[in-house]
């Protein structure tokens, strides 16, 4: 039989985690990499800010704080984090993926909301996305005021898991 329905989308749950306001965790299963890494010279050459970037195995990202979504992209390609100490983050989901104006992304987080760490905020079509666009996914802090922020060693990562020093 025949549907001509949309299929239904799936609830996405939030990770069962708990950690502390100044911590910050991995957005998704993956990869962690250096920045200098990443194949757009704005992220590797750390123009936006110091940070990581994950190389994606799963296809959902994850809130990697406790604050505010300041800011929430249309197209669900970046989000901005104001952390609860005046810590700001930008998540930047792919490579030039703002070019396909939402397609492969499916919003689950609005602008203005509390979220905790492990709060899902999209999920990605990465098969449809990946025909087309380099995935790596970075995570930048974008103002540290006067904080100090050191990142655990590179390496194979699982969403939530707490990846500052």
């Amino acid at each position: 039989m025949f549907s001509f329905f949309k299929k239904k989308e799936e609830a996405v749950e939030a990770l069962p985690i708990h950690v502390s306001d100044t911590d910050i965790v991995a957005v998704a299963d993956g990869t962690m990499i250096p920045l200098e890494q990443v194949k757009d010279e704005v992220f590797a050459q750390k123009m936006m800010g110091d940070g990581v970037a994950f190389e994606l195995k799963g296809d959902v990202i994850y809130a990697p704080c406790n604050g505010t979504l300041a800011a929430a992209f249309p197209t669900g390609h970046a989000f901005g984090f104001a952390m609860k100490d005046g810590v700001e983050l930008l998540i930047h989901i792919g490579i030039n993926t703002v070019n396909g104006n939402g397609d492969g992304f499916q919003v689950l987080a609005k602008q203005g909301q509390e979220v905790s760490a492990g709060t899902p905020l999209v999920k990605l079509d990465l098969k449809k996305l990946r025909a087309n666009y380099d995935m790596t996914t970075m995570l930048i802090i974008t103002a540290a005021g006067d904080k100090e922020i050191c990142f655990i060693d590179y390496g194979d990562v699982t969403r939530g898991q707490k990846i500052n020093k």
